[in-house]
């Protein structure tokens, strides 16, 4: 059987992490939905993932996996800010296919965006982020001209800035 590397007491008031490396599970076990649980939880278990990430108790593609199946439900903009950067800048590069981690890193940013509350930090964290690893120069051109973008969204100096950055560097 399947043994998540998270497992969330029903009461949500403890929060246990199994190690990879001794411990077997696929990767459809890390799609299961976490839940309402109480952001002081979840904030401990994104920094248990990090945590087990950076000691190499959860591999690249685990992480990324359940990047993918967390962010489009977290509701905390720091959060999304700081975990996709840190699936960017740190899983990505220590993946076997570094382009398909982006892309994933990407679609996980695209889903957040496109289902947060306009004009939300979320929604300014997860854009922010699907700018920083698009790869497609039509829709960051489209973006950098303030069309094509989320309602709730402005264009704003600091965000065509980050635009025209990830458009120098492809």
């Amino acid at each position: 059987g399947c043994i998540t590397p998270w497992n969330i007491d029903p009461t949500c008031t403890t929060v246990a992490m199994t190690s990879e490396s001794t411990r077997p599970h696929d990767s459809g076990c890390l799609h299961q939905p976490v839940g309402a649980v109480d952001p002081m939880v979840r904030a401990g278990i994104w920094n248990g993932l990090r945590s087990a990430f950076h000691n190499a108790e959860l591999s690249p593609t685990s992480a990324l996996e359940l990047v993918a199946a967390g962010i489009p439900t977290e509701d905390n903009d720091e959060c999304v800010s700081r975990v996709l950067f840190w699936a960017r800048a740190e899983v990505a590069p220590t993946s076997n296919d570094f382009h398909e981690a982006v892309n994933s890193i990407y679609t996980t940013s695209r889903s957040r965006f496109s289902t947060a509350e306009p004009g939300s930090g979320v929604q300014l964290a997860s854009f922010q982020s699907a700018v920083r690893t698009s790869t497609d120069l039509d829709e960051l051109a489209t973006w950098r001209e303030g069309t094509d973008v989320p309602e709730g969204l402005l264009v704003d100096l600091d965000l065509r800035w980050r635009i025209l950055t990830r458009l120098a560097t492809l």
